[in-house]
């Protein structure tokens, strides 16, 4: 048979409920990794305004994009939670789940790159400052 499907048939009933928790926790990590990567992305963007501004332009657009990448994240979930739910695994929302789990990682790479860009521009426009 299909992978989900027989890796749902081995579990017990206990098995999927402590797996559907892990995946109800996953919606509170999904909150907070978005909120915190993209605040830090417009903090990030505030301080550069006049370092860099190209960068600091860059600010809104990427905590769009991790704001998504955490909307993505809540659709990929759903599929699974509801295999889990139900015991029965449908290839077509598998297929839903891969899709936006690829949009959520390609918007948190590109969103992380840019916070780490941005963090370390701002620390160098810091320690020129410091050192005028």
């Amino acid at each position: 048979g299909w992978g989900a499907q027989a890796l749902l048939d081995g579990w017990t009933e206990a098995q999927r409920r402590d797996a559907i928790l892990v995946q109800g926790l996953d919606y509170l990590y999904l909150l907070a990794y978005s909120t915190a990567l993209s605040s830090a992305a417009l903090l990030l963007g505030r301080r550069l305004r006049s370092s860099r501004p190209r960068l600091a332009a860059l600010a809104g657009p990427t905590a769009w994009a991790l704001s998504i990448a955490g909307v993505a994240d809540a659709i990929e979930n759903t599929p699974m939670t509801l295999a889990l739910r139900n015991g029965v695994a449908d290839p077509s929302l598998a297929t839903v789940s891969l899709l936006f789990a690829s949009l959520k990682g390609v918007l948190l790479v590109l969103g992380i790159l840019y916070v780490l860009v941005a963090s370390a521009a701002r620390v160098r426009a810091w320690r020129v400052a410091s050192t005028s």
